[in-house]
């Protein structure tokens, strides 16, 4: 086989792998159906993780978790990065967190929403201890993921990429009165 027929063959298998995956999307059109980006979380587990980033930081003059993805990196850490044992533990929380909240959670206002929250966070009781952990361990990875994104980091706090002298003790109006990012 001459050189010039391989580079051929192997930019047309190059291309149709490639190429696969986002005709497949193309294809599919504009589907209802929330994905999760990993696949790791179905539908109704994603859906709720949606609802329940938004309801920890909602839009305001920033953007809302969802605006930035933080759904998205949650069940992509999840979903990638965990180890078997903690996705395994990470599930039975989450599916212990959305059976006590009910299927209705996501249809209440959002004072009920935030009452249901606080009441499981503020509670003794050992039965609603994995629900508790859950919605801790998502509550720290909304908040850890939503300040680690480009678009908070550069556009709501001080941003510095590369630092220059160190200056221990400054007025915070120097730095325009919001705190770094890094």
């Amino acid at each position: 086989m001459k050189r010039r027929e391989i580079i051929k063959c192997t930019a047309a298998l190059t291309g149709a792998a490639l190429g696969a995956p986002l005709i497949s999307s193309i294809l599919s059109g504009c589907e209802n159906s929330v994905a999760s980006p990993s696949g790791f979380l179905d539908a109704n587990r994603f859906d709720f993780i949606t609802t329940l980033t938004d309801i920890i930081l909602p839009k305001t003059d920033s953007p809302s978790a969802t605006e930035v993805g933080v759904h998205n990196m949650i069940d992509t850490m999840v979903g990638e990065v965990y180890s078997t044992e903690d996705q395994n533990t990470y599930m039975a929380q989450l599916n212990s967190l959305i059976e006590h909240l009910g299927t209705d959670f996501k249809s209440k206002n959002t004072e009920e929403q935030l009452a249901e929250l606080r009441a499981i966070e503020t509670s003794d009781d050992a039965r609603l201890q994995s629900a508790k952990s859950s919605f801790k361990e998502i509550k720290q990875q909304t908040i850890a993921y939503y300040l680690s994104t480009e678009v908070v980091g550069t556009q709501y706090l001080n941003y510095l990429p590369v630092p220059g002298e160190y200056e221990g003790c400054i007025e915070l109006s120097s730095v325009n009165g919001k705190a770094w990012a890094i």
